[in-house]
C-alpha cells in the first residue's frame, strides 16, 4: 500500500512541476462537535480565518468554497457538508482541501488514513492541515505522515473516550428516571420537575387527540381511517406540529408530512403515555461505532409514575388486544407460500409514477385471486395522497398496471424510432455536409479578414489625403461612411459565419455518443425494470386517463432535432 500511495503522490508532484502556474482552488472546511459537558469547543470562524491566513500567503491557491458541519461528531463521516465537499472534489470544482488541523477533517484514524493515503491521491487532490504543517504536495509530506498518523491515533482515542464517559453521564440520568429523549412525544411538552430534571408534561392542545385515537382503536377503528380523519380536518401531523407549533393547517397541500397509518400505529403502542419513561431503547457509541441500534424490550429501562399519564391501564391494554386481534385476522387463512403463482413481479416504476392532479407519488397496490390451484397477480396504481391521507381532499385517480405498461412500451417505441431517425440523419450530415460547409466557412472567414484589411488600408489612405488637401471635409466624411457601412456589413457576416460554425460544431457526431447508446432499445420487445429506468425520467398519471412521459435526454433530442434541421438548411444553401 505504501509503494501505490508513493506512486501516486509522485504522479502529483510531476503533475504540480509541469504546471507551474496552477493555481489551486481550494475548499476550506470546519467542523466543531459538542464536549461532553454539552459545550462547543471553538467556533468554526477561527477555524475559517487560520485557514483563510494560509490561503492568502499562497498565491497557488484561490478559495472558492466553503463547508461546515456544526455540532457533528469527527467519527462520522456522512457529515451533510462533509458529502458536499466530496461531491464538488468529484466535479472538479475544487481540488484542494483546507483544515486548521487533521481533527477537524475527522477523528477516525482508519476513515481519516483512506482520505490521506489512497482517495486523494488517487484523485490528485491536494490537503493541507495548516497547524499540523502538512501539505500533501510537498516533498516532505511522506516523512510527516508518521507524526500526523500518530496525531490521528490520539484523535481517535479522544473520540472514544468521549464516547465511553458521555454514555456513562447519560445512563446515570436514565437510572434516575429523567427524560432523555428528543422531542417530547405526541401529546406532551417538555419541562423541568422540581428538582430541575427533564422530564414531559400533558400538552393540553394535542393531548386530547392522543386519547381519541386510544378510543378509536379500541372501537375497531383501523389507522388508515383515522389517520384520514385527521387528515380532512386539518388537523398537523405530530412533526409539523412539533417544527411550527400549529395545531392546524390552513390547507391539505401546505406539507406534505401527513398524517400516516404508522404514525397512528407509533402512538397506539408507546408506553410514554401510561405516564412511565422507558430508557435505553436505543445504544449509539463512537467506542464500537454502533448506529442507534434497537434493543429488546427486555433490555429498556422501566421507570414507573415519572409523569402524568394520558391514557389509563385499562384503555392501554384494551387497544393492544385489538391491535393484536387485527393482525391475527389479517393472516392468511392457509399457507399460500408453496401455491404456483401468475402474474407476479416486481415494481418496475419504482419512484417514477405521479399522480398528474395533485403531484403525489402514485402507491402500487395488488390483489389476488385463486383458480384452480393458482394465485393470479394483479397491480394496479393509486394516489398516494387519495391512499394514505384523505379520501374527502383528493381524486381516485387510479390505474391498471397493465394499461401503464401498454402505452409506456407505445411511447418508448415511438422515441427510439425518432432516435434512431435523428441518428441517421446525423451521420448523413456528417459524411455529407459537415467537411464541405467547414471550408466554406474557413473560406468566408478569409475573405472577411482580407476586406477589414483593405478597409483599414483605405481608411488611412483617405486620412493621409485629408491631412495633406487632396481631399476636402465632405469628400472625406463621405468616403469614410461608405467604409464604415461596408465594415458593419462584415461583422453581420461574421457573426452568421460564428454562429454556422457553433450548429456544425454542436453537430459533430463525436458529441453525440450517447445516441449510440440510447438507441441501443430499438428491438425493445417488452419492458423490464431496467429498460424502464434506462429511458424514462417520470411518469405522471390524470385522473382523465391522460399520460404524460418524460424521457431521459428528452430535451437533448428536441434540441439535436432542431439545430440538425437549421445545420442541414445552411449546408444546403451553400452547396446551392
Amino acid at each position: 500500500m505504501a509503494r501505490t500511495r508513493n506512486r501516486q503522490m509522485k504522479q502529483a508532484e510531476a503533475f504540480v512541476q509541469a504546471s507551474p502556474k496552477k493555481i489551486w482552488k481550494a475548499g476550506i472546511y470546519t467542523r466543531i462537535s459538542v464536549d461532553i459537558n454539552g459545550e462547543k469547543r471553538e467556533s468554526l470562524e477561527t477555524q475559517k480565518l487560520i485557514a483563510l491566513s494560509y490561503a492568502e500567503s499562497h498565491p497557488d491557491i484561490e478559495v472558492v468554497k466553503f463547508y461546515k458541519d456544526d455540532g457533528i461528531s469527527g467519527t462520522k463521516f456522512d457529515r451533510d457538508d462533509f458529502v458536499r465537499m466530496l461531491g464538488d472534489i468529484k466535479t472538479k470544482e475544487i481540488n484542494t482541501v483546507i483544515v486548521k488541523d487533521l481533527s477537524r477533517f475527522g477523528r477516525d484514524l482508519e476513515e481519516v488514513s483512506k482520505y490521506l493515503e489512497k482517495i486523494f491521491p488517487f484523485m490528485q487532490v491536494r490537503f493541507i492541515s495548516v497547524n499540523d504543517n502538512y501539505d500533501s504536495i510537498s516533498p516532505e509530506c511522506d516523512n510527516q505522515m508518521l507524526g500526523i498518523m500518530i496525531s490521528n491515533l490520539a484523535n481517535d482515542m479522544y473520540a472514544k473516550d468521549a464516547s465511553v464517559k458521555m454514555t456513562s453521564a447519560m445512563k446515570i440520568k436514565m437510572e434516575s428516571g429523567e427524560y432523555c429523549g428528543g422531542d417530547a412525544p405526541y401529546g406532551y411538552k417538555r419541562a423541568r420537575d422540581e428538582k430541575g430534571k427533564s422530564t414531559t408534561v400533558p400538552d393540553p392542545l394535542t393531548a386530547p387527540y392522543v386519547v381519541e385515537i386510544f378510543e378509536k382503536l379500541a372501537a375497531g377503528q383501523s389507522y388508515l381511517k383515522i389517520s384520514r380523519e385527521f387528515n380532512t380536518m386539518l388537523l398537523a401531523s405530530p412533526r409539523v406540529y412539533a417544527r411550527t407549533g400549529k395545531l392546524f393547517l390552513d390547507r391539505i397541500d401546505e406539507t406534505d408530512m401527513h398524517w400516516q397509518s404508522s404514525v397512528i400505529k407509533q402512538i397506539a403502542e408507546n408506553r410514554h403515555y401510561l405516564g412511565n419513561t422507558y430508557s435505553h431503547k436505543t445504544r449509539t457509541s463512537l467506542l464500537t461505532k454502533e448506529k442507534n441500534v434497537m434493543l429488546d424490550k427486555e433490555e429498556w429501562i422501566e421507570h414507573v409514575n415519572t409523569h402524568k399519564a394520558i391514557v389509563s391501564a385499562e384503555l392501554f391494554e384494551k387497544v393492544q388486544k385489538v391491535i393484536k386481534l387485527k393482525q391475527e385476522k389479517a393472516l392468511p387463512k392457509k399457507d399460500l407460500s408453496n401455491m404456483q403463482t401468475h402474474g407476479k413481479q416486481d415494481n418496475k416504476y419504482v419512484g417514477l409514477i405521479y399522480c398528474g392532479d395533485c403531484g403525489a407519488n402514485m402507491v402500487r397496490r395488488y390483489y389476488y385471486s385463486e383458480k384452480n390451484g393458482v394465485l393470479y397477480y394483479n397491480y394496479y396504481f393509486i394516489c398516494g395522497n387519495y391512499a394514505k391521507i384523505s379520501k374527502e381532499k383528493y381524486n381516485c385517480n387510479r390505474w391498471k398496471e397493465e394499461v401503464i405498461d401498454e402505452l409506456v412500451y407505445r411511447a418508448l417505441i415511438m422515441q427510439l424510432k425518432t432516435v434512431c431517425e435523428l441518428k441517421t440523419q446525423l451521420k448523413r450530415f456528417n459524411g455529407e455536409y459537415f467537411e464541405t460547409f467547414q471550408k466554406y466557412l474557413n473560406r468566408e472567414q478569409s475573405k472577411i479578414v482580407q476586406l477589414n484589411k483593405r478597409n483599414e488600408a483605405r481608411r488611412f489612405e483617405l486620412y493621409e489625403q485629408y491631412v495633406s488637401g487632396e481631399i476636402d471635409t465632405d469628400a472625406y466624411n463621405r468616403m469614410t461612411e461608405r467604409i464604415t457601412v461596408v465594415e458593419k456589413d462584415l461583422v453581420t457576416r461574421q457573426k452568421e459565419i460564428e454562429k454556422s460554425r457553433k450548429i456544425t460544431e454542436k453537430l459533430c457526431k463525436k458529441n453525440f455518443s450517447w445516441l449510440a447508446e440510447f438507441s441501443k432499445g430499438k428491438n425493445l420487445e417488452f419492458l423490464t425494470k431496467d429498460v424502464v429506468r434506462s429511458y424514462i425520467k417520470k411518469i405522471s398519471l390524470y385522473e382523465d386517463k391522460r399520460i404524460e412521459i418524460e424521457f431521459k435526454f428528452q430535451d437533448e433530442i428536441q434540441a439535436l432535432s432542431e439545430i440538425l434541421e437549421e445545420g442541414v438548411i445552411r449546408c444546403q444553401m451553400v452547396n446551392a
